[in-house]
């Protein structure tokens, strides 16, 4: 069993993965980056992920772009980005 399916089982891959990060207690500031050519959940497969997340007590904001998901043999979606704003 990979190490990211302690987290998942539904999770494969993540090799060469880079993650990143700090966390401030004093401050209350997270800081992430995630740079992860390749992984699997369930039959989704996602290409070159890139994450960056930044958050604070009351915050947390992610933004990210994946070259390519395959969701099956005939539908990709490529180029895709997205942006998470969650706050109090």
């Amino acid at each position: 069993m990979d190490m990211v399916q302690m987290l998942d089982k539904n999770l494969k891959g993540f090799n060469d993965s880079k993650i990143e990060g700090s966390l401030d207690l004093a401050q209350n500031q997270l800081e992430l980056t995630a740079l992860v050519p390749q992984f699997k959940y369930g039959n989704l497969g996602f290409s070159n992920t890139d994450i960056r997340g930044e958050g604070t007590l009351t915050q947390l904001s992610l933004n990210g772009s994946i070259q390519n998901i395959s969701v099956n043999d005939s539908l990709s979606l490529p180029n895709t980005s997205f942006s998470v704003l969650a706050q109090e």
